[in-house]
């Protein structure tokens, strides 16, 4: 299966999709994947919950995404293995058509955090097998008993801590970025590429104060397993008298086997506060 699929981990969920399955559309509760330009699956989920009976909020929610996909929908026995075996769930199966295409789906909602995924599988250019599906559903993972959440997508794979929540995102071909915010905090992942061009005439260096406001300092420099890296740390006073001030971070390093660089700017309002942050994101694997 490792070789065969691929995971996706997003804003608090994780599945397992075939390889040659691309990442064709995606917000913050929404990813669509397809194959040759037809699509093959599309979730969905709620971030804000709703509290009530669980059937009730299956039926809400059933009701919210068929007005706005234009689909009929009808009921259908489950077709997919338990999930989540960390955390309770109640599955339902059911089967959908609009003008242009059909398939067949399945509702997975958590006890714990009370969160509801949509998986609406396309069958209308060619029939998935049982299998397929089962498989797939059968990989999915809610991260609401872990107290980090994982995003891996795009060959990008890191975690962050627990109460930071998705600002803003890019995925330009070359130019990565993901800004996430807490209470008193904030930081922003960068991914950069080819590292090869890049880095051509200014170094690590020139290429970071092209990129970020830094502070007119020499930066920490070091040699790790990847490359070499860049770190600077400074504390700034946006109000008189220094009654608010910001400890900020911004870490770049050359990730030589993957050709890729990496950056993570931290800012909290307490100098613990950014060194949590950087030591609770890790990347764990960047493919170019």
């Amino acid at each position: 299966m490792a070789a065969l699929f691929k995971t996706i981990a997003w804003n608090g969920i994780s599945l397992e999709v075939p390889g040659e399955w691309d990442l064709g559309a995606m917000g913050r509760n929404h990813l669509l994947f397809g194959e040759n330009r037809e699509p093959r699956l599309e979730v969905t989920w709620t971030e804000v919950l709703v509290w009530g009976s669980l059937e009730k909020q299956m039926k809400r929610f059933t009701v919210r995404v068929r007005k706005r996909l234009g689909i009929t929908v009808s009921p259908l026995p489950v077709l997919f293995n338990q999930v989540n075996p960390d955390a309770p769930v109640t599955l339902a199966g059911f089967s959908w058509k609009s003008a242009a295409s059909r398939g067949r789906g399945g509702l997975v909602l958590c006890h714990r955090c009370r969160r509801i995924v949509m998986f609406r599988f396309f069958d209308h250019y060619e029939n998935l097998s049982d299998s397929l599906m089962k498989t797939i559903v059968g990989s999915y993972e809610d991260g609401c008993f872990r107290d980090r959440c994982s995003w891996q997508l795009f060959g990008l794979n890191l975690s962050t801590p627990d109460g930071f929540r998705l600002c803003r995102y890019s995925f330009r071909p070359g130019a990565f970025f993901m800004e996430f915010k807490a209470q008193g905090q904030g930081m922003t992942v960068y991914s950069w590429g080819p590292a090869s061009f890049l880095l051509q005439g200014g170094g690590l260096e020139g290429f970071a104060r092209q990129r970020a406001d830094l502070p007119d300092k020499i930066p920490v420099s070091g040699e790790g397993e990847t490359g070499p890296f860049l770190v600077w740390e400074w504390q700034r006073f946006p109000w008189a008298f220094g009654l608010l001030q910001s400890y900020q971070g911004f870490r770049i390093w050359h990730h030589r086997t993957k050709n890729r660089i990496l950056g993570l700017k931290c800012l909290s309002n307490s100098k613990e506060g950014r060194k949590q942050m950087e030591g609770a994101i890790i990347f764990h694997d960047t493919k170019g």
